[in-house]
């Protein structure tokens, strides 16, 4: 079978020999659409590979209710645009989406900001930063303001692909040296200005703060007896995409523990290894993760000594 680019893909979603006769197969295939839209961003968290599907206009509808597409309910089948505000109360697959635009805005963000002024990149990563840590504390709110206990698995990928996109923005701007753009990474020499200087301190404190709430939700997980995760059905709704944010946190865990010795961040560093174990009795990719993970930890420790 041979690879589609995500444009011809996207095409033949909404192409068709006849027009769409009903609310649910257009929605249907609107879905559809979305789903190769979320692949595409997560599949680039790790490779940074550029995209292959095409961004979505301002003027798309992101899907409808997740309630009125199951019951088939054409009387709820309220739909926004994509550019409409994070404030306004979203469905579970509509805030996924919205946070693989996030994943997008990120990467977009981090090539630019090569190619503009100092000043100008640094404003731009700064309000971006904003905006997403903005969404990620309204998923929150979601989740404590919904009557469901289960909420938090609902809104866990979309929470968890936020903290990717913020990964994603900010890990090159929390080293205390400035970075030169080779490859590698290679120190520069050159001092901070004020402005890289705040959005260093400014980045490490996000980055700190977001591995902190993996860490929370990682105790969660941890926490829930293993026959309430079976017979419930709880591991199974915990999606992969929460996978990429956990492994940062990890990363961002072995690197504090590498500068300070604190042995507080070793236990948080613990408590999320607990937690991928629990989830690789569901999802492969999770026991990966630790194989990485006991890499990178080598060759910090090796860099150490």
């Amino acid at each position: 079978m041979h690879a589609w680019p995500g444009a011809l893909i996207a095409d033949a979603v909404f192409s068709s020999s006849s027009e769409q006769t009903t609310w649910n197969e257009l929605e249907e295939r609107r879905r559809t659409w979305w789903a190769i839209f979320i692949l595409d961003r997560v599949i680039s968290l790790g490779s940074r590979r550029r995209f292959s599907c095409p961004e979505p206009a301002e003027t798309d509808v992101l899907p409808a209710s997740d309630a009125a597409w199951h019951s088939g309910d054409v009387s709820a089948a309220l739909a926004c645009a994509v550019s409409t505000p994070f404030s306004i109360l979203q469905s579970p697959f509509a805030r996924l989406c919205q946070s693989a635009i996030c994943i997008s805005r990120a990467m977009e963000c981090r090539h630019s900001s090569q190619q503009v002024p100092t000043e100008q990149s640094t404003a731009v990563v700064t309000a971006l930063t904003e905006d997403l840590c903005a969404f990620s504390a309204m998923l929150q709110e979601n989740i404590q303001l919904s009557p469901d206990e289960g909420e938090y698995l609902h809104l866990l990928a979309p929470r968890c692909l936020v903290w990717s996109a913020l990964f994603l923005l900010l890990d090159n701007y929390c080293c205390p040296e400035k970075l030169g753009n080779e490859p590698g990474y290679p120190l520069s020499g050159s001092a901070k200005t004020p402005e890289e200087q705040f959005l260093q301190v400014n980045a490490t404190l996000v980055v700190r703060s977001i591995s902190e709430e993996a860490h929370s939700t990682s105790l969660k997980i941890v926490k829930t007896p293993e026959d309430c995760l079976q017979a419930q059905g709880h591991l199974v709704r915990i999606s992969p995409f929460a996978l990429d944010a956990l492994y940062c946190s990890m990363a961002t865990f072995h690197w504090e523990l590498q500068e300070s010795g604190d042995e507080t961040v070793k236990v948080c560093l613990e408590n999320i290894k607990k937690c991928l174990r629990r989830l690789g009795e569901r999802w492969p990719l999770a026991l990966e993760y630790l194989t990485l993970e006991g890499v990178y930890a080598s060759a910090t420790t090796t860099r150490v000594l």
